[in-house]
């Protein structure tokens, strides 16, 4: 299984699993946020991904109930202090708005290039595609998004 440590509550994880979520969700918001050369044909799909994560942020740190609910249901745990330990865990490091996660593929690079020294000759940049995330901030999405 990809990730172990979500059958477990945030405070049963060992601070290696708890690091390896971090990882994972961070690839996985670097995948939203990744805009290929093919990525001009999907213009509205990969907006409105971005989008939609970042309501979905909002509604995290707006609605505690709602996370709760959603943090048991995915966690099959009725555990009220182990659903809010998950919720301090998430809303420590999930950004608001979010932003591109430069940071995290610098880790998961370095990580990489343990193993295959040609992730060396690799940067963020390479990876990430700024272009939709800009648009959304020139816009003012995060700012209406966050009200």
């Amino acid at each position: 299984m990809l990730l172990p440590s979500l059958n477990k509550t945030v405070i049963q994880m060992t601070k290696q699993e708890t690091h390896e979520t971090i990882l994972i969700f961070a690839a996985a918001v670097l995948s939203i946020f990744q805009a290929t050369a093919n990525a001009q044909n999907k213009r509205f799909p990969v907006a409105y991904s971005v989008m939609a994560y970042s309501e979905g942020v909002e509604r995290l740190f707006r609605d505690k109930e709602l996370a709760m609910k959603v943090i048991g249901k995915y966690t099959k745990t009725t555990d009220r202090d182990a659903q809010d330990a998950a919720y301090s865990f998430a809303t420590t490091f999930v950004e608001r708005p979010p932003r591109l996660p430069y940071k995290a593929v610098e880790t998961i690079l370095a990580q990489i290039a343990e193993k295959d020294p040609r992730a060396k000759a690799h940067k963020p940049d390479d990876f990430i595609d700024p272009t939709f995330y800009n648009e959304l901030v020139k816009s003012g999405f995060f700012k209406n998004a966050s009200r």
